[in-house]
């Protein structure tokens, strides 16, 4: 189930690929990606798999052992079983370097089971973003231990 829950976190994520588009790592860029993490938080929770699923590269690998493939298909189990996704997304950090970005983000997320009740759970993350032929995608994702700092 961790999984599942991480590929939904994943989703969020994929709303920062749309953000880092065209960064130059200025302070009004980092209101475009906040307004893009927000709109990446929307595409989950109307559940828009089909949107979301389109700012991955192909290499895609996680801490979790997922691929691409095994991403897209984790993604669509979990929609198929779960409605009334909730989340709240908190960056950490964010730094663009060349073709290259990283993001800090702890995630809080919360779903209904079909003919169950509700669950939640939280994670953070380290996503790694590439540049090609100006679109930013997500490449990679890695677990962080939580802080409460």
């Amino acid at each position: 189930m961790r999984r599942l829950l991480v590929a939904v976190v994943v989703l969020v994520l994929i709303g920062v690929g749309l953000a880092v588009r065209f960064w130059g790592g200025t302070a009004s860029e980092e209101r475009r990606v906040l307004a893009v993490i927000e709109e990446g938080k929307r595409l989950v929770e109307e559940e828009d798999y089909g949107r979301l699923a389109s700012v991955v590269w192909p290499e895609y690998s996680d801490s979790f052992g997922m691929t691409y493939q095994t991403l897209l298909y984790s993604l669509r189990m979990f929609f198929d079983n779960v409605e009334d996704v909730q989340l709240d997304v908190s960056r950490q950090r964010l730094e663009v370097a060349g073709k290259h970005a990283e993001a800090e983000l702890v995630v809080t997320f919360s779903w209904r089971q079909l003919g169950g009740g509700r669950a939640q759970d939280a994670v953070r993350l380290r996503v790694s973003f590439e540049q090609r032929k100006r679109r930013w995608k997500i490449l990679n994702v890695d677990e962080l231990p939580l802080r409460f700092d």
